[in-house]
């Protein structure tokens, strides 16, 4: 009797949920708001994120994995079964398939172990965001030729190096759209005197930061708490303005890929080399991205087709593959 799967990409930023005979059925910010006295459910995904800073006493708002790491195993149990109760989905008799970085640890294991016996699975698969966003990418065309990937996301950028569709050596990265995030809001509060959300930081990221070298010079209002007076204050910032704060930090991701190249094989460098490398993730698109890494790393980058869904089509890949053609899948 064939089993039943539930693939579940576990970013920082966003939660996608994958069923095989319904495709994507879920994809909202991995944000629950509960209420501190009995942990009801009060909201969850757009809903629990417009919440975030309006909390009153009696309620929390809660990321469940932070720097692609999990850090709460309740709320993150509470999360899944609203959704999957709203969903209409059992997750009885199945097996979940999650993304997880590629270096995680056996603390983060066990507590994917835990979620996923809180929910009644039948076991637990899981595999690093960027050999998933790999398979997705199609890469190894069923030959040994070597590919190296990163998914750039919110919580952590995930770097593999892949030779077919095995990954030969990983590294997990500290970049990612958060570290953007704070920066800004850093220098909001240094330079302008102002304190500002972590929904403003994201906005502002969103709507003008860029890693061009000759950006287009766009203006953004901004309002936040004047240190002062804390009373509410508007500002006007531009696109120069924030490429001059976030570029400097995307030289630790340059480095730890710079990393893995030394560390690969000559052979496999050299299909690297030829082929390029390949970045995905939803922070994969910030303007600039692809050519700066470039630039930085003297070697070819292209953007992964339909990067903001790599993994989650990395997990309906391997699922496929693993119902299709029996291929084993460690489960716990």
């Amino acid at each position: 009797m064939s089993k039943n799967y539930i693939g579940i990409d576990l970013g920082s930023s966003n939660l996608i949920i994958y069923v095989p005979s319904k495709g994507i059925v879920y994809n909202e910010p991995n944000v629950i708001c509960l209420s501190k006295k009995d942990k009801k459910v009060i909201a969850t995904g757009y809903m629990a994120l417009k919440m975030t800073g309006k909390e009153n006493q009696d309620s929390e708002v809660i990321r469940p994995v932070k720097k692609g790491y999990i850090v709460s195993v309740t709320a993150l149990t509470y999360l899944l079964e609203s959704i999957f109760k709203t969903l209409k989905i059992n997750p009885k008799k199945s097996i979940l398939i999650a993304s997880t970085p590629s270096d995680v640890s056996e603390v983060n294991i066990m507590a994917l172990k835990k979620i996923a016996s809180n929910l009644h699975f039948d076991g637990v698969g899981y595999r690093g965001e960027s050999f998933l966003a790999g398979l997705s990418s199609s890469l190894s065309g069923g030959t040994s030729r070597g590919n190296l990937v990163i998914t750039l996301g919110g919580g952590c950028s995930d770097i593999s190096v892949l030779a077919g569709d095995s990954q030969f050596l990983f590294r997990t990265s500290s970049f990612s759209g958060k570290k953007i995030d704070d920066a800004i809001a850093r220098h909001i509060r240094k330079t302008h005197h102002i304190i500002i959300g972590d929904k403003t930081a994201e906005y502002i990221k969103l709507k003008i930061a860029s890693l061009e070298a000759f950006p287009e010079n766009r203006l953004l209002e901004v309002t936040g708490k004047d240190i002062v007076t804390s009373l509410p204050h508007s500002i006007i910032i531009s696109t120069a303005e924030i490429t001059q704060v976030i570029t400097p930090l995307l030289q630790p991701l340059v480095d730890d890929i710079s990393d893995c190249l030394e560390l690969t094989p000559p052979e496999i460098a050299s299909d690297i080399i030829e082929g390029g490398i390949v970045i995905t993730g939803g922070l994969s698109i910030l303007a600039g991205m692809r050519d700066s890494l470039e630039s930085a790393l003297n070697v070819s980058v292209r953007i992964a087709a339909d990067p903001t869904y790599s993994v989650i089509n990395g997990i309906k890949y391997l699922i496929h593959e693993i119902r299709e053609n029996n291929i084993p899948l460690n489960l716990n």
